[in-house]
């Protein structure tokens, strides 16, 4: 198949995928609680001011459409999609499709890339399968597009380290993610 042909269909499937999820109310709910001010250093980034808005909007209202269309645009302009691929779906190739993530990013944040995720055909089921057929991939982990960003981009986020860290062993020496 052509590659004009597969972005299309790629671009089709993400829109389906837009649709189904933001036709959930579970899912919208659970969106909209990742949705936090950027003070908070994790989640969705959105400032102080229109954070309880947007999230009672994302938690009202199918914006499905207008996502979609969003998404079908950066996906026609993206430079390079990728599909990061597994032999199977267990938890061992989780671990390993999370460590090839990691090592994909950081040589392109190495080499100035910026990274997006449109992994809407992958979080829905019934769009996976369609997915691994029209990339020729085994079980499609991660849909992931690339590219450069004009200007200097900025950095999503962070906690700090200790407050997502679990340190377990010698209790003595390890006091507050300090060994």
């Amino acid at each position: 198949m052509a590659a004009a042909s597969r972005l299309f269909f790629n671009s089709l499937l993400v829109s389906e995928g837009n649709a189904r999820q933001w036709r959930t109310s579970a899912w919208r709910k659970e969106l909209a609680a990742w949705m936090r001010t950027r003070r908070r250093g994790d989640g969705l980034g959105l400032p102080a001011l229109v954070a309880p808005l947007v999230r009672s909007a994302v938690r009202s209202f199918d914006l499905g459409t207008l996502v979609a269309a969003q998404d079908r645009r950066l996906l026609e302009a993206s430079p390079l999609l990728l599909v990061l691929e597994t032999e199977d779906d267990r938890p061992l190739d989780w671990l390993r499709a999370g460590q090839a993530l990691q090592h994909v990013l950081l040589a392109g944040c190495a080499r100035g890339l910026q990274a997006s995720y449109l992994n809407q055909p992958i979080q829905v089921d019934a769009l996976r399968g369609r997915l691994a057929e029209l990339t020729g991939t085994r079980v499609p982990q991660v849909l992931l597009r690339m590219g450069r960003i004009p200007g200097a981009p900025h950095a999503s986020p962070r906690r700090a380290p200790a407050s997502v860290i679990e340190w377990r062993g010698d209790q003595r020496r390890c006091r507050g993610g300090r060994c």
